[in-house]
């Protein structure tokens, strides 16, 4: 099996219509891919089972080393980054950058009623800093385009921000891309 992907012949039903039909992928450690298609073609399918957020209906997903259906996905998914429009979509209005990485790093999006040590909000700054943009901490998330996508030691920040306080002059409020 493969270290990060091995998927055998997997597809995806729902209802009458085939959302992905006999797909058989390997990923391994270091490579990067590009998945292009019209829409419609199955790309966010694909992902999301790539992601673990969601199970195929016929063949065999391993990520990670694991096999979906046999491995408990809430201890899956915080090793696997995903970013997508649809789950920045989902961040509560109003969280603050800090939080995103914070709840990113558990496979969660937003805080609800979990607490957090003060280890995950120290490391979410560390990785906030690695990355060139811990001044942007305390912003808010506002309107996300794309949540913080957060594993191991990097993290990547696609996000509409509201400084704190609100928006002063100069103070990015659009899409901004790190």
């Amino acid at each position: 099996m493969s270290d990060v992907l091995s998927f055998s012949g997997i597809g995806v039903t729902r209802g009458a219509q085939k959302l992905l039909d006999d797909v058989s992928w390997e990923v391994e450690e270091g490579e990067r891919w590009v998945v292009v298609g019209p829409n419609g073609a199955g790309k966010s399918t694909l992902l999301n089972v790539a992601a673990g957020r969601m199970h195929p209906s016929t063949g065999v997903a391993g990520i990670l080393g694991e096999v979906l259906g046999a491995v408990d996905v809430f201890e899956l998914r915080p090793r696997i980054g995903l970013a997508t429009a649809a789950l920045a979509e989902r961040i509560p209005s109003g969280e603050k950058v800090s939080d995103v990485v914070v709840t990113a790093s558990y496979g969660m999006v937003g805080r609800w009623r979990e607490k957090y040590d003060s280890f995950d909000h120290e490391r979410a700054r560390e990785l906030l800093d690695y990355v060139g943009i811990g001044r942007l901490a305390d912003y808010k998330a506002a309107n996300p385009a794309l949540p913080v996508v957060l594993k191991g030691d990097t993290a990547a920040l696609a996000v509409s921000l509201e400084p704190p306080g609100g928006s002063p002059t100069g103070t990015p409020t659009g899409p901004v891309l790190y």
